[in-house]
């Protein structure tokens, strides 16, 4: 009796499989993907009554909830420690049903719990207890219904798509690099309230650029699993227009300067302080005109002139530093007894070039070598100079002296 009862379920199980895989072809390609995990906690229950409580259930399931397609555990090595959520993964299911049975048919206990894949968490758990009678016809009937409602209640099917609406100033382009074919750019908004609306496929990770002339770009990445709206039209800033820099000449003199800025940051314009009245020089070492250097040095010039610095985006990754070269004319003063333009080398250019860092939307951080040229007016005063055996200068020209490569480094804050 047993074993004809046993292949009547067995058949009665392979009907249904061969109806679910019919069924499945007709519908819908977004109905959620369950795992179906079933155990037993103890063994009061007879091979039969197993197979039985466990089927009718999948079965009571699968016919009344059509948002789901119930996946049947494949046979994985340590599975009992593998989480549900890699479990869920291997079995190409995007949700998990796990329902641990215990008790007997005079008092039967199935504890579920629900697991999102999508979302990584747990979303119910609830307990269903009674008795079965000996021909299981309330296993068939409503015993199962609970589960059945609430599975109905916590999942629906998945759209393939849904909007996504970006709220932004008027004229700002926005683009979604991964909806768009290469190249290709998504229309701004220029309707009356400022909104662009995008459909795209669910559920996946999208990163959305929003670009205006004159503001700084604005980046957003999100999770889209349903219709939603962003606002990024209070982050849009307008582009700073002025820079103060302020920074060590030679790692240990006072340098200052301030501008203009020009094409989204990139070109600067401004004016360049140097004062060598009081610095250190950690590096110094001694020779025959300066036997016992000193870390404070004190020297008396200063230079002022114009600074022109332009940034040059060439590595091709996203990182915020990038090369940079400034190069600064300016004019050389005495400042012993009185301020005075220097006789002897009254101007300089300074061709530096660097890498700067961007620490922040307003802020970079940068450091260079910087290559200062002197100019000498009076041929008359090139004897001051001294021969070959004097490193402090090196001859270009008559007029035109290499008198160092030091470097620096500084902090440029925008306004």
């Amino acid at each position: 009796m047993r074993l004809s009862r046993c292949g009547v379920i067995f058949l009665t199980f392979l009907l249904w499989v061969t109806l679910m895989a019919l069924h499945a072809q007709e519908q819908s390609a977004e109905a959620r993907r369950i795992l179906f995990l079933a155990e037993f906690d103890n063994s009061d229950f007879s091979d039969e009554q197993r197979i039985v409580i466990q089927e009718s259930l999948l079965l009571r399931l699968q016919n009344e909830v059509e948002s789901v397609d119930f996946i049947l555990a494949s046979s994985l090595e340590d599975e009992a420690e593998l989480s549900l959520l890699q479990r869920a993964v291997l079995n190409g299911a995007d949700s998990v049903l796990q329902v641990s049975i215990s008790g007997s048919m005079a008092g039967l206990t199935a504890d579920f719990i629900i697991f999102d894949a999508l979302i990584r968490n747990e979303v119910a758990r609830f307990t269903l207890e009674g008795t079965i009678d000996a021909q299981y016809r309330n296993l068939f009937a409503g015993f199962w219904y609970e589960a059945m409602v609430t599975l109905e209640e916590t999942f629906q099917p998945l759209a393939s798509s849904a909007s996504l609406g970006v709220l932004a100033l008027p004229d700002s382009r926005i683009t979604i690099p991964a909806a768009t074919r290469e190249g290709e750019s998504l229309v701004s908004p220029n309707d009356s309230d400022n909104q662009a609306v995008f459909t795209l496929d669910i559920p996946a990770s999208y990163r959305v650029l929003v670009e205006k002339a004159g503001h700084y770009t604005e980046e957003r990445e999100l999770f889209l699993s349903e219709s939603t709206i962003i606002d990024v039209s209070a982050e849009q800033e307008i582009l700073d227009r002025w820079y103060i820099q302020p920074g060590l000449h030679m790692f240990g003199f006072v340098r200052l300067g301030g501008g203009l800025l020009y094409r989204e940051d990139q070109l600067r314009l401004g004016l360049d302080l140097v004062m060598y009245q009081a610095g250190i020089q950690p590096f110094q070492e001694a020779n025959s005109n300066n036997p016992d250097p000193s870390l404070l040095v004190s020297l008396p010039l200063t230079t002022f002139g114009i600074s022109a610095s332009l940034g040059i985006p060439v590595i091709p990754w996203n990182l915020p530093i990038q090369p940079y070269a400034e190069a600064v004319f300016a004019l050389r003063f005495l400042t012993d007894t009185r301020l005075i333009i220097d006789p002897l080398f009254p101007m300089e250019l300074r061709l530096e070039p660097g890498m700067q860092w961007d620490i922040g939307r307003h802020t970079a951080l940068y450091v260079g070598l910087s290559n200062t040229f002197t100019f000498m007016t009076k041929a008359a005063f090139a004897d001051l100079i001294g021969g070959a055996e004097d490193q402090q200068y090196a001859v270009i020209a008559p007029w035109l002296y290499f008198s160092g490569l030091v470097p620096m480094i500084g902090v440029r804050f925008g306004l």
